[in-house]
């Protein structure tokens, strides 16, 4: 039994390790992370177009899995989408594309309420050039507020309060306007794919 124990526990371990990450695009995407000092786990993951090309992997880390937007919304606690690039998108392109983004998906109301975070994650982007590769998070930190960074390295001078842009931001990926399939990969409605 010494033996089996001996032996057993290395292969334990590589399965562990194996089990640790999963490959989308030739990326490796993690599935569990630590944020906020709490651990969160890969609620899931597609690669998102725009066009015709495919242009980055999105991951969706929560405290616990769910699959609705009203479920991911409400969920207390720190949350993360981790952007990783399929080609390279210049700061401009990035910087219009997301405020695009969150133009389409808030009501005039929440917009107006905050336009002054909306600049701010604009000024943010326009620093930001990404090359293939590149990961990009935009975290939620219950207390501070919604953080953005280009590989590990933040590029918010300050964190943006309001848990509405957050909410906003969330409706990009996993809203009704949406597109279908990537939206139901990262609710987990259907399994994470290459």
């Amino acid at each position: 039994m010494p033996f089996v124990r001996t032996f057993a526990a290395p292969l334990l371990a590589c399965a562990a390790f194996a089990a640790q990450a999963v490959e989308i695009e030739g990326h490796s995407i993690p599935e569990s992370l630590q944020l906020g000092g709490r651990a969160l786990v890969l609620n899931g993951a597609a690669v998102r177009r725009f066009a015709i090309f495919k242009v980055e992997v999105a991951a969706l880390y929560l405290a616990e899995p769910k699959n609705t937007l009203e479920g991911v919304s409400s969920l207390s606690g720190p949350k993360r989408l981790r952007l990783v690039m399929l080609r390279d998108v210049s700061a401009e392109d990035l910087r219009k594309k997301f405020l695009s983004d969150l133009r389409s998906v808030g009501a005039p109301a929440e917009l107006a309420q905050l336009d002054r975070e909306i600049a701010a994650l604009g000024e943010m982007f326009r620093a930001v050039t990404l090359r293939e590769g590149d990961v990009v998070t935009v975290d939620w930190l219950p207390g501070a507020g919604t953080m953005v960074a280009h590989n590990g390295r933040s590029v918010s001078p300050a964190p943006l309060p309001p848990e509405l842009l957050y909410r906003l931001i969330l409706r990009i990926f996993v809203g009704p306007d949406a597109a279908r399939e990537p939206r139901e990969r990262l609710l987990g409605l259907k399994p994470i794919a290459n």
